[in-house]
């Protein structure tokens, strides 16, 4: 199956708010991209994989077939080896696009987007500091604070 966006997060004590915010997330591009309720269009791990269901494979679906990487940026998340792993899979699909697009290759698809959004405080790891996480003004209580 194909998605708009894969939800990546550490999980934490926290977990209602994160599971409430993708709820809005796909509320709010569903009425934008003017899509049938109900439809599916984020994954999250918490709604995707069923119990008994083998996870690995279905996240690796879901990665390679999500259009955006939404990423709940934390301290934890930084020390997770698997949000590691998600985000490396989107930069080398980025890689991958921009490789294609500078040989001229006409097949090249909509490049994929990573979007992180500041959960809580925290200091990205340098691998992932280049991009841009904060919106607007430093001092903002989002960028201070976290959503």
């Amino acid at each position: 199956m194909s998605y708009i966006f894969f939800f990546s997060y550490k999980r934490v004590v926290d977990g209602p708010y994160l599971q409430i915010f993708f709820e809005k997330l796909s509320e709010e591009l569903s009425g934008e991209l003017q899509l049938d309720p109900g439809e599916e269009i984020g994954f999250f791990d918490e709604k995707g994989i069923e119990l008994g269901d083998a996870w690995e494979p279905t996240i690796a679906n879901a990665l390679q077939q999500s259009k955006v990487l939404v990423c709940a940026y934390s301290p934890r998340y930084f020390q997770s080896e698997y949000c590691g792993k998600e985000w490396q899979v989107f930069q080398m699909r980025r890689e991958l696009h921009r490789q294609q697009k500078l040989a001229g290759d006409p097949s090249a698809q909509l490049p994929p987007v990573i979007i992180p959004v500041l959960w809580q405080p925290c200091t990205p790891v340098p691998a992932v500091a280049g991009i841009q996480y904060m919106y607007g003004n430093a001092q903002s209580f989002e960028n201070q604070k976290g959503v």
